[in-house]
């Protein structure tokens, strides 16, 4: 998870990457499940 905070865009396309593995609606749960977790943490690295 430490990676997270360095390689954002590397994580975008290994998200991506995987993605294209499985069934539509759970490609976009895990773009959205990626997305969510990336905000957050901007927001808590904003907040705090």
């Amino acid at each position: 998870m430490i990676a997270v905070h360095h390689h954002p865009t590397g994580l975008l396309k290994t998200a991506k990457s995987v993605g294209f593995q499985y069934p539509t609606t759970l490609r976009l749960f895990h773009i959205g499940y990626v997305l969510g977790v990336i905000y957050g943490f901007l927001l808590a690295w904003h907040l705090f």
